[in-house]
């Protein structure tokens, strides 16, 4: 999954938004941070720390731009330098239903604090509290003696191993048994999908290994999230990520080696994924058998549905996506595979772009979807 497209658990937070009781507009307007009892507000250190984070959290976080809050050194061009940015602050409007509250400011060192936040809601209907997540973040002092924010990521991960192989550095826990032939496996992958279909060379790839969703989510800063992900991929970085222990992730791979169509509608960007690297362990070929099983139990396929559904359908939308940009190579290779992946980020436009690619009107994309199934499945559509 791209941090671009990190749409089903932003989709998910949405419906919890939903349910959420407003907090005060002021509070609202400006993330106005609220203290436990444990942040000691009085020392000179901690509220120096405490007015970076506030300020930070008024400037609007959701956007990419040059922040003043942030250490300049993780900041270049285009790239992510908050890496929570689209797990926590993925709306504008965040902070009408998500109150920042921070439990603890603590020194690391005497010029390094971090800082663990709780976003978190409270149910309309019962005053139960939704929380979100726990956020971690630090502030480093630099040499002005001026406080500025610091990703979680090298701070946490300071002490794992390190290991290259080609073009990816692998970095993992101290408790992970590196496995040297995935690692080469993984590697050759990215030579060979490079080469099949003419990619821009994504430069290195440093791949970041992770036991679990959780870990995956801790080492970015998230002690705590509603909603964490097996796999994300930063392709500006040039950072993949894996919750599953493994050196080899192709669905995350591909991310990174399409990193060029990036901007495309998120369907496409999850389809060729699918389509190369599967999802979850599972091959495209194993999702259509699942998904064309389901059509002969009796369930339907719309393709309206399925877009306006992503965070009930995430698995026919992946496996549909693969097909597409499967057929789209079958039928005219490269040119016609890439021509697909240049469609807009627009729905409208990117539902354009499949009619011209496969001479289809939008009435008959469920047609198209089953006539790429296996013969023998009898279907159900609307």
């Amino acid at each position: 999954m791209s941090c671009n497209v990190m749409f089903r658990t932003t989709l998910f937070l949405m419906l919890i938004c939903l349910v959420c009781q407003m907090p005060a507009q002021a509070q609202a307007d400006k993330g106005e941070l609220q203290l436990t009892l444990r942040v000691n507000s009085s020392n000179n250190e901690v509220r120096s720390v405490l007015e970076i984070w506030q300020n930070y959290l008024a400037s609007r976080p959701d956007s990419l731009y040059d922040n003043p809050y942030w250490t300049p050194e993780e900041k270049d061009a285009d790239k992510e330098f908050d890496l929570t940015r689209t797990w926590v602050f993925f709306a504008p409007d965040i902070f009408q239903y998500f109150t920042p509250t921070v439990l603890s400011v603590e020194a690391e060192s005497p010029d390094l604090y971090s800082i663990r936040t709780l976003f978190h809601g409270l149910n309309a209907a019962d005053g139960v509290l939704l929380p979100m997540a726990l956020h971690r973040v630090y502030a480093r002092r630099n040499e002005n003696g001026e406080w500025r924010l610091s990703s979680a990521l090298p701070h946490l991960t300071a002490d794992w191993q390190r290991r290259s192989i080609g073009r990816i550095s692998f970095v993992y826990p101290p408790t992970h048994t590196f496995d040297k032939e995935l690692a080469r496996r993984a590697n050759d992958y990215c030579n060979k999908v490079r080469r099949k279909f003419d990619l821009q060379d994504p430069g290195h790839i440093y791949f970041y290994i992770c036991d679990s969703k959780d870990e995956l989510a801790r080492i970015l800063g998230l002690d705590y999230y509603i909603r964490p992900v097996h796999g994300l991929v930063y392709e500006r970085n040039g950072i993949l990520l894996s919750g599953l222990g493994s050196e080899f992730y192709p669905h995350e791979l591909v991310h990174v080696l399409f990193r060029e169509f990036s901007d495309t509608h998120r369907f496409l960007h999850e389809g060729v994924a699918t389509w190369l690297g599967g999802s979850l362990r599972e091959s495209l070929d194993e999702l259509v058998l699942q998904f064309a099983a389901s059509l002969e139990d009796g369930g339907s396929f719309s393709f309206k549905r399925m877009l306006n559904n992503v965070a009930e359908e995430s698995t026919t939308y992946y496996t549909v996506g693969g097909m597409l940009c499967r057929e789209a190579y079958r039928r005219g290779g490269n040119v016609l595979l890439k021509r697909l992946l240049r469609a807009p980020a627009e729905e409208e436009e990117m539902l354009q772009r499949i009619e011209a690619v496969f001479d289809v009107p939008q009435s008959e994309f469920e047609a198209l979807v089953v006539s790429l199934l296996p013969e023998s499945v009898v279907t159900s559509i609307e």
